[in-house]
C-alpha cells in the first residue's frame, strides 16, 4: 500500500511539474522573459524529486545518483549564471 501511495504522489508530482512548466512558459512569453529560465526550472525537477524522495520516503541513493543530482544542479546554476552574461 505504501508503494502505491508513493507511486501516485510521484505521478501527480510529474504531471503538476509538466503543467506548471507549460503555464510558466505562457507567462514567460507574455512577459517577454527568456525561455531559458523556464527550461532551467524544468531541468531542476528531476534532482528535486530525488532529494525530496530521499528526505520524505528514505529512498536509497547510490553514488551515481548523488553525483548525477549534483551535476544537474551545478549545470542549471551555470546556465542560469551564463544567461546574465553578455
Amino acid at each position: 500500500m505504501v508503494n502505491l501511495v508513493h507511486l501516485v504522489l510521484r505521478s501527480v508530482n510529474f504531471f503538476l511539474l509538466a503543467f506548471f512548466v507549460i503555464w510558466a512558459s505562457y507567462f514567460a512569453i507574455k512577459a517577454e522573459i527568456n525561455f531559458g529560465i523556464v527550461s532551467s526550472a524544468m531541468c531542476i525537477g528531476a534532482p528535486l524529486n530525488c532529494v525530496l524522495s530521499y528526505i520524505f520516503w528514505k529512498e536509497k541513493m547510490n553514488l551515481k545518483m548523488i553525483l548525477g543530482t549534483i551535476l544537474i544542479i551545478l549545470g542549471v546554476i551555470f546556465v542560469a549564471l551564463a544567461k546574465g552574461s553578455p
